[in-house]
């Protein structure tokens, strides 16, 4: 079970897509989310089996999808079930490659509280498009987060 988390518009289902080297989850140009409900997409590479769960964005505001206070408490609700059911063998915190936000801090420390210690969380930095060294993000953030108590496992700084 790997888990994607972000706020919205982050890239989450496109990466989703990036991960299966197919198109299975719907993505959206609009500013406005496009993952309304928890889905689920099952995909295989080389010979090991993924159950990828996509989550309503966080933070979307009003006239969003799902309310920003709706979409924490389903994910909360969600982390803490599945984990009692099957697991989760990785979280992937989705964020946008711009400057590390309050919203950031936020839904780490809920992911944080709503999943058993031990549960390995990488952040992916998406829309680096414009960035000659991707990389550069995380050299340059690493300590802001770690100041900001948010830590992760590993990292992936991509364009989607």
């Amino acid at each position: 079970n790997v888990v994607l988390a972000g706020e919205t518009g982050v890239g989450k289902s496109s990466l989703i897509n990036l991960i299966a080297n197919k198109n299975i989850a719907g993505v959206s140009n609009d500013s406005l989310g496009c993952t309304s409900d928890i889905q689920n997409y099952h995909t295989v590479i080389g010979r090991d089996s993924f159950e990828i769960w996509d989550t309503p964005g966080l933070d979307e505001g009003p006239g969003g999808a799902v309310a920003s206070s709706a979409a924490r408490n389903r994910l909360r609700t969600f982390l803490r079930d599945i984990s009692k059911a099957g697991g989760i063998h990785l979280l992937l915190l989705c964020t946008r490659g711009w400057r590390v936000t309050r919203s950031l801090q936020n839904t780490y420390k809920t992911i944080r509280q709503s999943m058993p210690p031990g549960v390995p969380i990488a952040i992916v930095v998406t829309g680096l498009e414009r960035h000659p060294c991707m990389n550069d993000w995380w050299i340059k953030n690493e300590a802001e987060l770690a100041r900001l108590n948010v830590f992760f496992d590993d990292h992936a700084c991509i364009t989607t």
